[in-house]
């Protein structure tokens, strides 16, 4: 048994350097735990997932829209058979996604999408003055006709079927849209969701 300066048993240190000298301040990185698990909207409120993936000249995107007690309203993906940025394919995944929301005529909506820098964007759109932030801009005047509407981030984990469904499009290359029937390879994946 190896002993400490105390005659304890030396224990391997829990805290690191930081944060023992770092005491007063609260951290940089929250310690917080993330939430791995899709969490259902506020009642009476939609809640459209959205996402993208990239392959060789091309870029998809996926999306579902779920209601407050999980079940999927509607949903569907696409390509463009061009290469664009991150942020560019996520803006491009938002507008697919608001006009989904305005076919199905929704008055609530939460956009959820695992690109914080996009989250972040539209939250600070009014000191954005880059060419992005301009057309996030023209992109919000649509989000006015919405009673309610706001776009979070959520962990990668939590947007499993948007994801799978971006992956899906890519890889067939083809452009959908479902609504309450869908595939069951889809619907695993949604209850998988429901209830982890």
């Amino acid at each position: 048994m190896k002993l400490g300066w105390y005659g304890r048993e030396k224990q391997p240190s829990v805290m690191s350097f930081e944060s023992i000298i770092n005491l007063v301040n609260n951290p940089l990185i929250s310690i917080a735990p993330i939430c791995h698990k899709w969490k259902k909207p506020p009642c009476g409120f939609v809640k459209v997932s959205f996402g993208t993936v990239f392959a060789p000249n091309k870029t998809s995107y996926g999306m579902v829209a779920r209601d407050e007690d999980g079940f999927v309203v509607q949903g569907g993906g696409g390509f463009k058979e061009q290469t664009l940025t991150v942020e560019w394919a996520e803006i491009y995944a938002l507008e697919e996604s608001l006009k989904l929301a305005r076919t199905l005529n929704i008055s609530k909506a939460l956009f959820e999408t695992d690109y914080s820098s996009l989250a972040n964007r539209v939250k600070k759109r009014n000191l954005d003055i880059t060419i992005m932030g301009t057309r996030i801009k023209e992109i919000h005047k649509t989000m006015e006709n919405f009673e309610s509407i706001s776009i979070c981030w959520t962990n990668r984990k939590c947007n499993k079927v948007a994801n799978f469904i971006c992956k899906d499009t890519i890889n067939k290359s083809c452009i959908w849209t479902f609504a309450m029937n869908y595939p069951d390879y889809i619907h695993a994946l949604v209850i998988n969701d429901s209830i982890n």
